[in-house]
């Protein structure tokens, strides 16, 4: 429901799985209840890539996805690169200081970090395209 985002050849993608609705409540209009899910594939064969697991917690959907605590629909995932601390206090970047890791967020939600990440511009051109 949510767009996916792909980024250092990982492809995330938010889900929701509502849960069950009790039929005896009688409303049908009520909202769903359920969780999210955010799934980790590499770009080149779809199979897990678990970039993003925080410390500590297991992934879920057989090792592709990782389950997120916020409610309702997810939205889209955003990947932030946070300054380095001279570029931060106006100073110049200094050499061979390494730039943090870039931070992967859904909503407010952090998923946790990238690891090994090379700056570099990608560009998609279609041939004959006006």
């Amino acid at each position: 429901m949510s767009a996916s985002r792909t980024f250092d050849r990982t492809v995330l993608i938010p889900t929701f799985v509502p849960l069950p609705r009790d039929p005896s409540d009688g409303d049908a209009c009520s909202p769903a209840l359920g969780y999210n899910n955010l799934y980790q594939l590499r770009l080149i064969d779809g199979g897990p890539s678990p970039r993003l697991a925080r410390s500590g917690e297991a992934l879920v959907a057989g090792g592709l996805a990782l389950r997120l605590a916020q409610a309702g629909i997810a939205p889209q995932p955003l990947v932030l690169f946070p300054p380095t601390a001279a570029a931060a206090d106006g100073g110049g970047e200094e050499e061979g200081r390494r730039r943090p890791r870039p931070v992967c967020l859904v909503g407010a939600e952090s998923c946790g970090l990238f690891d090994e990440v090379e700056s570099r511009k990608t560009f998609w051109r279609e041939r004959g395209a006006e």
